[in-house]
């Protein structure tokens, strides 16, 4: 489980994971979590996520109408995104 996260019921499911209801703990905030696997990903794979991660953090900041980036680790063998 992601430290600082409660992670409940699962949303949905894209190419590269699957995305969970969480909670921050230290205060309550309501938000996903996208748990990608990156254990046994080919590189090109890996690269799109880790991409997918610097995109978000960039175009997040002040825009209404694009979700908010939060967060992101690798705990395990997946790397989570906190939206």
């Amino acid at each position: 489980m992601p430290k600082g996260y409660e992670i409940g019921s699962a949303l949905g499911r894209g190419s590269f994971g699957v995305v969970f209801r969480a909670v921050r703990k230290a205060d309550g905030l309501a938000c996903v979590c996208k748990q990608i696997q990156v254990n046994g990903m080919q590189e090109k794979a890996r690269k799109e996520a880790e991409h997918e991660v610097k995109m978000l953090k960039r175009v997040s900041k002040g825009n209404k109408y694009i979700v908010q980036y939060i967060d992101n680790f690798i705990e395990g063998d997946s790397l989570h995104i906190i939206m």
